[in-house]
């Protein structure tokens, strides 16, 4: 809820939203994963998968946008 008070929250809605949207199913999932209680390492490897998947799908969002494009010219 809090990514609404960003400035450029309006302006790049393509991006916040969606990745708003995916992030709270990752913490969804974490939730559930924790109430497995797997060993350490598998709880760290699954986390780290989480957020790596978290931060693709955030970046690619970004990429889309016009103004990633003009900034990569």
């Amino acid at each position: 809820m809090i990514v609404r008070t960003l400035r450029d929250y309006d302006r790049l809605n393509t991006v916040y939203r969606p990745t708003s949207i995916a992030m709270l199913g990752a913490a969804g999932v974490a939730l559930l994963i924790g109430t497995w209680r797997p060993a350490p390492l598998v709880l760290v490897i699954a986390l780290g998968a989480i957020y790596f998947v978290i931060w693709i799908f955030a970046v690619s969002r970004w990429l889309g946008t016009e103004e990633a494009a003009a900034q990569l010219d």
